[in-house]
């Protein structure tokens, strides 16, 4: 009887310490309850924490799993920034692009826009824009579905909570200070504006 109780606790403590670490690592109860949901997290809910995720371009390009493309986006790093071509960078947006304003996984909204911040590419600040607009909503399906003009593409309603809109929303709007620049001002005082009135 002993013998069967060790095994039981092991697994229970297990599994509760990958849950406690979990709520502390991932952005949000959104990206939380993701990541626990995950096969990855039911098959290893330890281990899962601290595989290494590998090269996230490919990644992002293989993948359609909700926990590893959110770890692909949080590791991936500006390709011009680190001496790759103009194809690398323009993929690498537009991995970013589907997944900030089109996804339907919030961690991996999230993590996109966490992207977006750290990186200077100029084209950045529209798909933020765009990503802050499209918060409450199911993208187009069609990654080569681009909103021209800052507008958005919402198909649907989505499922995320009103409080994972606004989270989303919040760290657009974070990212966008982050860059600085001139074409994000126009669109940071709007927001300011209605936050005032309201």
């Amino acid at each position: 009887m002993a013998g069967d109780t060790v095994p039981k606790c092991s697994s229970s403590c297990r599994k509760f310490f990958g849950i406690l670490l979990a709520g502390s690592l991932l952005p949000g109860c959104a990206g939380t309850w993701d990541f626990l949901t995950s096969e990855r997290f039911k098959s290893r809910p330890v281990g899962s924490l601290f595989d290494s995720n590998g090269d996230p371009m490919t990644i992002l390009e293989t993948s359609n799993d909700g926990h590893q493309r959110a770890l692909a986006l949080r590791d991936l790093r500006e390709p011009k920034r680190k001496g790759k071509s103009e194809a690398e960078q323009e993929k690498a947006l537009t991995f970013l692009r589907t997944s900030a304003v089109n996804d339907s996984r919030a961690m991996c909204r999230l993590e996109a826009i966490e992207a977006l911040g750290r990186f200077e590419d100029p084209r950045a600040v529209p798909i933020l824009i765009d990503a802050y607009k499209n918060a409450g909503y199911e993208g187009s399906s069609d990654p080569n579905v681009k909103p021209a003009g800052g507008a958005s593409i919402p198909s649907a309603a989505s499922t995320f909570t009103p409080d994972t809109v606004t989270d989303i929303q919040v760290r657009a709007i974070h990212a966008l200070g982050k860059h600085r620049k001139p074409e994000a001002l126009p669109f940071l005082c709007e927001i300011a504006s209605m936050r005032i009135e309201s």
